[in-house]
């Protein structure tokens, strides 16, 4: 997976250095812009504060965690970042202030209901086990707690080119299968994800007219990563994970 990583997001830093073309510098620059923009959502969403102890599902290199913790005040040692075998993004998220870990996100290495706020940025597509996946998110979230998880979803360009990449159903779009498998884990989908789904104006290059420009990878640099068809904002109630467990 880390050879995959290197070959899809080169201008994060995965793997081994690589000298940049005009391109993958411009990615480089951009990238930060748009780990801030999605900041300010999914603190906005998830009720953020500087107490919140937060968890990070695939945290790269620690740019997400970085912009979030940009804009909370003393989010010291409060921001936990998780990632499989990626040694280098995991020391470069270090440096970002994040407290890393390396594991799996299908057995996550926390007592239940340790984290106040899960997020989660174009990981969920590429795990194997979705189930357990989303039975774990669940169960380390405490209640009322909540998540703001952004999924590739099979609709936008590029999804079939992204090394990894799993398309649940084999239909076009697999937010219904994500949908369900949220509420099936006993989590609430927020009316307020519709929000940023609508914001998706990527959705043009569906136009006929448009769509042999749709899987350049230059685009993907021009768009809000948290306006997607794949965008969740999930909440967990106030019943304990055992009560839901025993339904």
């Amino acid at each position: 997976m880390a050879e995959a990583a290197s070959e899809a997001f080169p201008y994060f830093g995965y793997g081994t250095v690589r000298q940049e073309n005009p391109l993958i510098a411009l990615r480089r620059k951009i990238a930060p812009i748009r780990f801030r923009l999605a900041a300010e959502a999914i603190i906005k969403e998830t009720n953020i504060s500087h107490q919140s102890k937060i968890l990070e599902i695939g945290c790269g290199v620690g740019l997400l965690g970085e912009a979030i913790k940009d804009q909370v005040p003393n989010q010291e040692n409060h921001y936990y970042g998780l990632d499989l075998n990626f040694d280098p993004a995991l020391k470069e998220s270090q440096k970002r202030g994040l407290s890393p870990i390396e594991a799996s996100a299908t057995t996550l290495p926390f007592q239940d209901e340790s984290f106040d706020v899960i997020v989660s940025n174009d990981v969920f597509e590429h795990i194997d086990n979705a189930d357990q996946l989303v039975k774990e998110t669940y169960r380390v979230l405490k209640p009322g707690g909540r998540a703001f998880i952004a999924i590739a979803d099979p609709s936008e360009g590029r999804f079939d080119q992204v090394p990894d990449h799993i398309n649940r159903t084999g239909a076009e779009s697999n937010v219904t299968y994500w949908e369900n498998l949220f509420k099936k884990a006993g989590f609430s989908l927020l009316p307020t994800s519709q929000k940023y789904r609508r914001k998706d104006w990527r959705q043009i290059f569906n136009l006929p007219f448009l769509r042999k420009i749709k899987d350049k990878p230059v685009l993907s640099c021009c768009f809000d990563i948290v306006s997607r068809p794949g965008v969740y904002i999930l909440e967990k109630g106030t019943t304990t994970t055992a009560s839901v467990a025993e339904k």
